[in-house]
């Protein structure tokens, strides 16, 4: 079985009196883009510094291909860094930033002229080699630094949060491009967002990171529709979240009570009787219906319409329930259902396909 590209053990960092990471274990394979997912502040950036070779861990161990690089300085490693800024050089033309880092290493100019040109062919900026930055777009800016990132041929490329200067319509342009460009190189990529759309269309895998520590590491549908904690749930994507006590429990279902009423949900958790758990359902797993279309309410629950936002293909629902929880709903247009519909005031029943919720223990 190949080994690990990276490989970070019992990785701590203390700045002042407070403690930026906390025992972080993470392995990246070889290849794969791995996204690093967290609010500000969490502790992304201090990681991809420590990887950079630019932050030295308190504690811990950092491994590249099996080998110790935890002191090693930032010139040793086979790594290179796309910044938020992109940090391109303002004097030097788009030709010459490229081809700085080989210049640096005293390569043939004949060969770092094939090189810069191949690169920017891959970037598709051929023809603004002579452009300065300043003349540039913001895509074609992270384009420029991702060409110079790439041209040494590094193993491990790291990107921190290098779309978060550009436009909505730019940035799910640059995702497709980004993504292409990672699985054309075959470079391995450990990029930082807090977006959670971005993190989830682009990822292999995704490290939830929560103040300093690893909440929870999987592929991108695993994360979404298989929350482990309660943090990751309601970071990533809208969550309804029920929090309430096992009734009865067997090996394979639990009972709940769920606005008053009684719920039979799958024991996938190992629930036991009396336990505090958290019922978490998704607003696209809920079903609103109008109250003159339901004959058979006994698994439902009853609501009041109290906001409705058109979205163009769904319409998002926020249904008040008789304790005054407030439940969201997604809504989608299909061909069976082309009149969406919905008033605010109007009652309604609320459900949801049993099994599809997912429960935790409480936190």
């Amino acid at each position: 079985m190949t080994a690990p590209l990276v490989q970070l053990r019992s990785i701590c960092k203390t700045f002042g009196d407070h403690q930026t990471l906390r025992d972080i274990d993470l392995t990246v394979e070889n290849g794969e883009f791995l996204t690093l997912l967290g609010p500000s502040g969490c502790g992304k950036t201090t990681l991809l510094r420590i990887l950079a070779g630019f932050v030295t861990p308190d504690t811990g161990h950092v491994l590249l291909n099996g080998n110790e690089i935890t002191n090693l300085p930032p010139e040793k490693r086979p790594i290179n860094m796309v910044f938020q800024n992109y940090a391109l050089f303002p004097h030097m033309n788009v030709f010459d930033n490229v081809a700085f880092g080989l210049r640096c290493q005293n390569i043939d100019e004949n060969e770092v002229a094939k090189r810069v040109e191949d690169a920017l062919a891959m970037v598709r900026l051929s023809t603004f080699s002579h452009r300065k930055p300043i003349n540039l777009s913001g895509g074609q800016q992270q384009r420029v630094a991702i060409a110079r990132a790439v041209i040494n041929r590094p193993e491990l490329l790291l990107l921190d949060e290098p779309l978060s200067a550009l436009d909505y319509s730019l940035r799910k342009t640059m995702r497709l491009e980004l993504k292409h460009l990672q699985r054309e190189l075959g470079i391995t990529f450990l990029f930082i967002t807090h977006d959670q759309e971005e993190a989830l269309s682009m990822s292999d895998r995704i490290a939830i990171i929560n103040n300093g520590q690893i909440e929870q590491v999987d592929t991108a549908r695993k994360v979404y529709e298989e929350p482990k904690t309660l943090f990751t749930a309601q970071f990533i994507g809208e969550a309804n979240i029920f929090n309430t006590l096992v009734d009865e429990a067997s090996e394979r279902a639990i009972t709940v009570s769920i606005e008053n009423k009684l719920f039979t949900l799958q024991n996938t958790k190992n629930h036991r009787k009396g336990d505090l758990i958290s019922v978490i359902i998704r607003p696209e797993d809920i079903n609103v219906w109008d109250q003159g279309e339901i004959t058979d309410s006994t698994e439902m629950l009853p609501g009041v319409i109290e906001e409705v936002i058109y979205k163009g293909s769904t319409v998002d629902l926020m249904v008040q329930l008789p304790s005054g929880f407030r439940l969201a709903a997604t809504e989608f247009f299909n061909e069976d259902d082309p009149n969406l519909y919905y008033d605010v005031g109007e009652k309604v029943w609320v459900e949801w396909t049993l099994g599809w919720e997912v429960t935790i223990p409480h936190e």
